[in-house]
């Protein structure tokens, strides 16, 4: 889910010190987009014997401009050093487990340093298999540089075998890089393919991306203009050693012979990092308090008046009923062509020339919810294809997300392209957003809180572009909903919305800001694409295959096969696998239902009824308990954006029901 990356330099070699310079600080700028909230450096100076690390919680581009960085670069990366062979591990990072500051990487155990790109899920139970690690810190890297470390100093020194034993025992993704104290060779792996290194004359260098490796090469001097380097990738499940002594890189695996060399001289390892940690905002009322304070009306639910074919409700924007009790939106339901799949057959056709490309041969958009996970295995398993997942992280992508996404690339051998946004700046937006909408709220607002993702299709566009790779989209095409915009005065279009159309809801937005100066603020710009990329940009121009447009779409068969053979991960405060992996989704179903009675989770049932796919009786059974507060989600939500969750508990009650309770 990070950004890693590192070299080593040849002995001997006549190597510019402003050459590696200029490659860390592009390796640095061009890995931030894999990750914002922190950046990190180890040097192992191979004159002074020492270890050195360096970290501050900012983004790569800041960070190499920083005082302690030009210190430590201008002390350690020297002539001499390059010429005894230096090497370096850097690292850029989403934070996804342990806090900020405190748990930023590298990361160092008894002597060892290393980096890590991916989430180990079963971290906990790791560590309560192996105490004698004895656990520091929140981050999971800390076990793989321990365990690692430790085998090695128990006298297992065959480095394939350790490597092997230890990725073996992980749940999730890894990538990594490691150097040590006490021994010469630098170890590198990963169980998913998202590792990319070139053996030059005199460098050794590594990405966590072809892309980046191959970009900072050219723009830092090593790769001549119309010169061609060999760009290598480290399969799923494969591991290296880069012997700085006689600068050679070797593939090893299990059954390899290679060992660890021991150093002559035992590096001092000193850690340079004065940050003191940012403890997180975290809404501190008691538990008990505030689950007294979430509404939850069933009986007025119950009580409204709904369509009797599909369970859309009387406050539901713009419906009406027929003298039958049907609503507008079941009748546009039959007019429309009836949405029978095209087949797998049809569909196998469609990928037979993918399948004849060298490699990797498709991309998928990998959302982290269960449609797009259960996608990753239809593409992989079913079809046969050798896929590369995409994601976009906006900054309200759960940490369970993340878990799955990573439980389905570990366990797929899938690289996982990652986008992320500057995650700090996205929930500050939001946050002001939130604080804005609190002082005067209004449903058809509430869209405002989730603008910042929509930037998940431009970036899926750009890699397109570059990677030339078949998209693929695993979204359920039962999904969709209209009292999102209905809300803010838009009637629903059952096609396409119109131009006019896209200007009403434009002018909705205005003129809600004008009444309510706290939507004027620092997220404008940021809104204002999100505007421009969903209604304007030309999706036709790029082909994206829907997979549920050729298979049938069976969410008991989706969860079965996600929960059953990847151990996919559930959220305990709701009973439905759906939108699990988005932060957002506890709070602005929260708002609808105590406002409106309902939630996206009735559009999504009245949509399955109208398949065919289950009956009336079963999906009010579903909402009913879907729909119930989730105390968990609400309150993470509230701690990631730094908003008081009782003062927005208490607005979002206080506004005017539109329903009788």
């Amino acid at each position: 889910m990070c950004g890693i990356f590192g070299l080593v330099t040849r002995r001997g070699a006549d190597i510019s010190t402003q050459s590696v310079d200029k490659l860390v600080r592009a390796f640095f700028t061009y890995s931030e987009l894999r990750g914002m909230e922190s950046s990190g450096i180890v040097i192992k100076d191979p004159v002074l014997k020492e270890m050195l690390i360096c970290r501050r919680s900012t983004k790569g581009r800041k960070f190499v401009n920083t005082s302690e960085f030009e210190q430590l670069v201008n002390k350690h990366v020297t002539k001499s050093a390059l010429e005894h062979g230096l090497s370096i591990l850097g690292h850029t990072r989403i934070a996804t487990n342990g806090m900020l500051g405190r748990d930023n990487q590298p990361i160092e155990k008894n002597g060892a340093i290393g980096i890590h790109n991916g989430i180990i899920c079963n971290i906990d139970y790791l560590w309560k298999d192996h105490p004698e690690l004895h656990r520091q810190q929140l981050i999971d890297t800390e076990l793989l540089v321990g365990l690692i470390k430790d085998r090695f100093d128990k006298g297992h020194k065959n480095a394939g075998e350790v490597l092997a034993q230890t990725i073996g025992e992980i749940e999730g993704t890894a990538s990594f890089g490691l150097i040590f104290n006490n021994y010469k060779d630098m170890l590198l792996g990963s169980n998913c393919g998202s590792f990319y290194y070139a053996l030059l004359p005199d460098l050794f260098a590594f990405a966590s991306e072809d892309f980046i490796l191959e970009s900072c090469l050219k723009e830092s001097g090593w790769i001549k203009e119309g010169e061609v380097v060999a760009i290598h990738q480290l399969e799923p499940v494969s591991f290296g050693v880069l012997n700085p002594v006689n600068f050679t890189f070797e593939r090893v695996s299990k059954e390899s012979t290679t060992k660890v060399q021991q150093e002559e001289t035992q590096y001092k390892v000193l850690d340079l990092t004065q940050e003191v940690p940012k403890l997180p905002f975290l809404n501190t009322q008691p538990e008990s308090r505030m689950r007294a304070k979430l509404e939850f009306h069933e009986a007025a639910a119950k009580g409204l008046k709904r369509c009797t074919r599909c369970i859309l409700p009387e406050t539901h924007p713009f419906i009406d009923f027929d003298e039958k009790g049907v609503c507008n939106y079941c009748r546009e339901y039959d007019r429309r062509p009836k949405r029978n799949p095209l087949g797998k057959e049809m569909l196998m056709e469609l990928v037979e020339p993918m399948k004849k490309r060298k490699g990797i041969n498709s991309m998928l958009l990998l959302s982290g919810g269960r449609d797009s996970c259960y996608a990753l295995h239809v593409m992989t398993e079913v079809l046969g294809l050798k896929p590369v997942a995409y994601s976009y992280d906006w900054g309200m992508l759960t940490d369970l997300g993340r878990r799955n996404q990573a439980r389905m690339c570990g366990k797929l051998g899938v690289e996982h392209l990652l986008v992320s946004a500057d995650i700090r700046k996205k929930r500050e937006y939001i946050k002001l957003n939130v604080e804005a909408w609190l002082k005067k709220p209004h449903l058809g607002m509430v869209g405002l809180f989730m603008a910042g993702d929509k930037a998940y299709h431009y970036y899926a566009q750009q890699l397109f572009k570059r990677t030339q790779l078949p998209l693929f989209n695993g979204g359920s095409p039962l999904e969709y909903t209209y009292f999102k915009h209905g809300f803010s005065g838009a009637k629903p279009s059952f096609e396409k919305k119109t131009f006019k159309d896209k200007m009403d809801i434009m002018g909705f937005y205005l003129n809600q800001a004008v009444t309510n100066p706290g939507y004027f603020n620092a997220s404008n710009w940021d809104s204002l694409m999100a505007y421009f990329v969903y209604f304007f940009y030309k999706w036709e121009t790029i082909p994206i295959t829907m997979l549920f447009k050729y298979l049938p779409w069976d969410e008991e068969e989706v969860n079965r096969t996600l929960i059953d053979g990847y151990n996919w991960e559930l959220s305990p405060d709701t009973p439905t696998s759906w939108r699990i992996g988005d932060g957002t989704t506890a709070f602005y179903n929260y708002i609808y239902h105590t406002v409106a009675g309902f939630t996206e989770n009735d559009c999504l049932r009245s949509n399955q009824i109208n398949e065919g796919v289950i009956t009336r009786e079963r999906a009010l059974e579903l909402v009913f308990a879907e729909n119930r507060p989730r105390y968990e989600s609400l309150k993470r939500y509230f701690d990631t954006i730094g908003v008081d969750m009782e003062k927005a508990i208490d607005v979002v009650n206080k506004m005017p029901k539109l329903y009788q309770i």
